[in-house]
């Protein structure tokens, strides 16, 4: 969920409170940094959270915060902590990088992770993939040769597995909208930044095929992308339930997650994003305007009327806002964006010590998420 990223390119106002965001929560990173130094260890090595090979905590938290740490140091050249931040990224990148499958080492709790692992299968490997290969692009020029390639080689395999599973379908109690939308970004990814590879071209036809397959109703008459619809992940009125109710965030959870794929083509390679463009955006405003934006409170957060099963005010759907309001330049979503990013930082406040989140049922992963 790339709403750091997004920010770099957001409204003025937005992009200024997502930066004090990021800036504060940098201590309480450090906090959670560890130098890989257990048995058989990767060498270079380190890991933000548990460094575990599943649960948000692990590879998914040290990949969030290596993106967040990439968009620091984009956006704020020649910042005193640049070193430090460029040290952590390059650490972390080499964590992921030798305990995934194609490396040679465990993470700390003695497992690997990737597509084929155990510990983690190919459920959710394909976005934490991406998100860590989106921080190896930002801070590329910047890093050694052969933790770029290593990362590229991860993103290379794990795309290679995805592309040759058919996106799912189900729309009743447990979509697949979420599942198959961020199971996009490492093809999207993949498909960019290593356009010259000879699995470039499939990558790219099996991104365009997630993202179009993320927002999709039965009905197809008027589509113009109907030919490569093979699912259904909402019902008629573009609603969408999981964890067996009407679910306004992982709604835009499959929104934002397209944008996160087009955002990721457009930084690594803008020709390849100009083809996935329109698979990005489909019915992408067909959900805004049917469901979504209906849900807006007067403090930019949204009203869930089913309720949530996590904690409440996470803000995880600030990307999806931001993305609505620096792609489709909707006026509602301007507003939305600008309120969203004061209160994440009101909450940053309240917690004090630069958590985003703070205390909920999931600990550390929800920052790292976020």
């Amino acid at each position: 969920m790339l709403v750091s990223a997004w920010a770099v390119n957001s409204w003025a106002g937005s992009q200024e409170t997502y930066l004090e965001c990021l800036t504060n929560f940098e201590p309480y990173a450090e906090s959670i940094w560890h130098d890989a130094i257990y048995s058989g260890a990767p060498a270079q090595a380190g890991y933000w959270g548990d460094g575990g090979s599943s649960g948000n905590g692990g590879i998914r938290g040290n990949s969030g915060v290596a993106l967040a740490y990439a968009t620091l140091v984009l956006a704020q050249p020649g910042h005193p902590f640049n070193s430090n931040r460029l040290d952590r990224i390059r650490r972390a990148l080499n964590y992921n990088n030798a305990t995934h499958i194609v490396g040679t080492n465990k993470c700390v709790n003695g497992s690997s992770w990737g597509w084929s692992s155990a510990s983690s299968t190919d459920w959710q490997t394909p976005e934490w993939a991406a998100t860590m290969g989106l921080a190896c692009v930002l801070a590329q020029s910047n890093l050694p040769g052969a933790t770029v390639s290593n990362t590229m080689r991860v993103i290379a395999s794990e795309a290679d597995h995805r592309a040759a599973i058919p996106p799912a379908s189900g729309y009743v109690s447990d979509t697949k909208a979420e599942e198959n939308a961020w199971q996009g970004n490492v093809l999207a990814l993949a498909a960019a930044w290593l356009s010259t590879h000879a699995s470039g071209s499939n990558w790219l036809w099996a991104a365009k095929r997630y993202c179009v397959n993320s927002y999709t109703v039965a009905d197809t008459s008027n589509d113009p992308l109907a030919a490569w619809i093979s699912t259904v992940t909402l019902y008629p009125s573009f609603a969408l339930q999981n964890h067996g109710f009407y679910h306004p965030t992982y709604e835009m959870v499959a929104g934002m997650s397209c944008g996160d794929s087009l955002l990721m083509a457009r930084l690594a390679n803008p020709a390849v994003a100009g083809e996935l463009q329109p698979f990005a955006e489909h019915n992408v405003m067909a959900v805004w305007t049917n469901n979504l934006n209906a849900l807006v409170q007067d403090s930019g957060d949204f009203a869930y009327p089913a309720g949530l099963d996590w904690e409440l005010h996470d803000f995880e759907q600030n990307s999806f806002i931001t993305w609505m309001a620096t792609h489709f330049n909707d006026p509602l979503a301007r507003w939305t964006d600008d309120k969203l990013a004061q209160c994440l930082r009101y909450r940053q406040i309240v917690n004090g010590d630069g958590r985003l989140v703070g205390p909920s049922g999931g600990g550390f992963y929800r920052e790292a998420v976020g």
